[in-house]
């Protein structure tokens, strides 16, 4: 733990509203989300070797910095471009090996409200990155170069979407650091997504591993 600073900040809040259909609005914060400096990255890239992955949301600030940092260290890059807010717009994406956008994230990455268009836009975009694109009840999209593939969703019964991006995300990379190929992380990360959207909360609704693999050899 001697790698983690406390500061005289409040923590990042967020309030969130469920509707009747399990679609989520969410008012944030930032806190010591928004309160990153020069040393808190200078701590967090003494641990990182070339070749690692790093894992970037949207919450933080000094993303330019750290993307910058990243790319001159020859660190494999995940970026979740989640919540957006505009700031999006002005980073260089070019080091980033792993873009991950919903469809509102990907509408405003790309200036492209139609989801396929954002991805062809986002594919020729960032040519060597894996650009993947959430879309709920329609699965997702996966493209890079020239390819592309589609996977469709898990059918559940969704009551709360609260952290099904962040179970799909963290379950995606740990498919890809386990040895997995893109397809395979994918549909792990699916999963994950799938089961959360069927528990209220949001820490709470993380699934455990052994039962999303339980929920993929039954589905």
């Amino acid at each position: 733990m001697g790698d983690i600073r406390q500061i005289k900040t409040r923590s990042g809040h967020a309030v969130i509203q469920v509707d009747s259909v399990g679609q989520n609005s969410i008012v944030i914060s930032g806190g010591a989300n928004r309160s990153i400096q020069a040393l808190d990255r200078d701590i967090a890239f003494a641990l990182i070797q070339p070749g690692d992955w790093l894992l970037l949301q949207n919450e933080i600030n000094d993303i330019e910095a750290i993307l910058e940092e990243a790319g001159d260290r020859d660190v494999n890059v995940a970026f979740n471009v989640a919540p957006v807010d505009g700031r999006e717009e002005n980073y260089c994406l070019d080091d980033v090996g792993l873009l991950i956008v919903n469809e509102v994230e990907a509408a405003a990455l790309a200036q492209q409200p139609d989801p396929d268009t954002a991805l062809d836009t986002l594919c020729d975009r960032y040519p060597t990155a894996h650009v993947v694109l959430t879309l709920g009840r329609e699965g997702l999209r996966h493209g890079i170069g020239d390819r592309r593939d589609k996977l469709a969703a898990y059918r559940v019964n969704a009551v709360d979407e609260t952290a099904a991006g962040d179970a799909f995300v963290g379950y995606l990379m740990a498919g890809l650091l386990s040895g997995e190929e893109y397809t395979k992380a994918l549909l792990l990360g699916s999963a994950a997504g799938a089961l959360a959207v069927t528990q209220h909360g949001a820490a709470s609704s993380i699934p455990d591993y052994v039962d999303v693999l339980a929920f993929q050899d039954s589905n």
